[in-house]
């Protein structure tokens, strides 16, 4: 079986201890980090949530994260994708 390890960044509630354990997701933290993008709030009457979209060029704009080693990126990406409604850059 390849390793599927990857480094990723993540940014909100899912940074934390809480949600990660919550969601079961083998992650590690490695460093704290930043990206350049914007952070937009979406906002329906039944869905609240967030996302980022990066932006290649140098912004004044940037979203504050953590970069993390996830063990079987292969088997957990789909759970992370569902906590960010399918919006995650990663």
């Amino acid at each position: 079986m390849k390793n599927s390890n990857k480094i990723i960044f993540l940014y909100d509630e899912l940074m934390t201890k809480e949600y990660q354990q919550i969601m079961r997701i083998p992650i590690k933290l490695l460093s704290v980090g930043l990206v350049n993008a914007k952070l937009y709030f979406y906002n329906d009457t039944k869905t609240k949530r967030k996302f980022i979209i990066p932006n290649k060029k140098k912004a004044s704009s940037v979203v504050f994260g953590g970069i993390f080693l996830l063990k079987n990126y292969d088997e957990y990406k789909l759970h992370i994708h569902s906590f960010y409604n399918n919006e995650a850059m990663l």
